[in-house]
């Protein structure tokens, strides 16, 4: 054999065998039987038929506080210790943000005068500040006790923000700058002798007024003057006390 036929042979075998390097294509699979699944008619009965439907926001357990403030917010409390806040529009209520607020239940909810600020307090020694109107978490603080009540006790243009808590466990009230720190700007240790359950800022046509309730003790009534607080009226109950009505006559 030539070499010229040599080398057209070895060309020609080259050729053929590039034809088969790779895997050889596989047969056709046969098509999957689709899976039906149990009760799939129920299912697609009960989807949703309309043009639109809402979605629930609701709270996953019980409500517990519900807090509403001049700025046109609604704030709601659960005993798992989520917060939601809801915007007032003109017919409904639309809602805006949740917090996993606390690990415990929520103990009270509360707002200033002005509605720009909320306070929460929790089981698990924890207090939480909220700015209403831009729905945000500015400030936490960690307690040394279990708290009762909050109230705030400022008046609109305050340089501090005065917070007041009670202690579940015993007769002090303790008064925070709910924009700071822990550390307790001021404490009532003698105002009475059994814990406070209710501490309430009304406003009143002749100025700020705050009361103070506790358990079968005393309830005293306490008017602000110039930032300073002034006894104006002590009574005894003769039970226990879990909410005060204040009128103007």
């Amino acid at each position: 054999m030539t070499d010229a036929a040599k080398r057209t042979l070895t060309q020609e075998m080259g050729d053929s065998s590039d034809e088969y390097i790779g895997p050889m294509p596989s047969e056709a699979s046969k098509p999957k039987k689709r899976k039906i699944l149990k009760h799939e008619q129920l299912y697609l009965a009960n989807l949703p038929c309309a043009e639109s439907y809402e979605r629930s926001y609701m709270h996953r357990d019980v409500i517990t506080h519900i807090v509403v403030t001049k700025t046109d917010f609604i704030i709601t409390g659960s005993c798992d210790g989520h917060i939601k806040f809801w915007k007032k529009m003109e017919e409904l209520i639309e809602f805006v943000k949740h917090f996993r607020s606390h690990l415990g239940p929520i103990l009270d909810l509360s707002a200033n005068s002005n509605g720009s600020l909320l306070c929460s307090i929790s089981s698990d020694k924890s207090l939480k500040v909220f700015d209403v109107v831009n729905f945000d978490m500015i400030n936490m603080m960690r307690l040394d006790y279990v708290p009762h009540c909050a109230e705030w006790i400022h008046s609109p243009g305050d340089a501090i923000s005065a917070l007041a808590l009670s202690d579940a466990d015993s007769n002090k009230v303790y008064v925070y700058d709910g924009q700071g720190t822990n550390v307790p700007i001021h404490v009532f240790e003698r105002l009475h002798t059994k814990p406070v359950v209710i501490i309430k800022l009304v406003v009143s046509l002749i100025g700020f007024a705050l009361t103070a309730l506790v358990k079968r003790g005393k309830s005293m009534f306490w008017m602000f003057s110039i930032s300073s607080l002034v006894a104006n009226a002590t009574l005894r109950q003769s039970a226990s006390l879990h909410a005060i009505w204040w009128a103007q006559d």
